[in-house]
């Protein structure tokens, strides 16, 4: 495969676990939204942050309708634990709505400045846990 693409997406505390496994009927890992993310920057984290990159296949599912369609009717959702309708209803609500929570670049786009850009836009900070040492 080639990853000719660099994505960085941001998404909100309550849709974490259905995007995991989004990520996942998609062929990638459920290891995604791993950047905690709040307004204050403080615990609880209220959005999630990934970056990674990414195949042309898997940025044509976030860009182009008929891959997408292709894509929804053609994916066995449930033994992810999702429903096509669900998938449907969570990429809509994200890439449709606000397009500023994901970013698509070359792969060799500065990710940290992609998440930063984002972060601002929707003023978001990185949590930062305490340290228990």
């Amino acid at each position: 495969m080639t990853y000719a693409y660099r994505v960085t997406a941001i998404c909100p505390d309550a849709d974490r676990d259905a995007m995991r496994r989004i990520s996942e009927a998609l062929g990638y890992s459920d290891r995604v939204f791993t950047a905690p993310l709040s307004p204050t920057g403080d615990a609880p984290a209220t959005h999630w942050a990934y970056s990674t990159t990414a195949t042309a296949k898997f940025v044509a599912m976030q860009t182009d309708p008929a891959t997408q369609e292709y894509v929804f009717t053609h994916t066995d959702w449930p033994s992810f634990g999702i429903t096509e309708m669900e998938a449907r209803e969570v990429l809509a609500r994200h890439w449709s709505a606000d397009p500023a929570m994901l970013v698509i670049e070359g792969k060799d786009a500065d990710a940290l400045g992609q998440l930063r850009g984002m972060m601002q836009a929707h003023g978001l900070a990185r949590v930062v846990e305490d340290d228990p040492a």
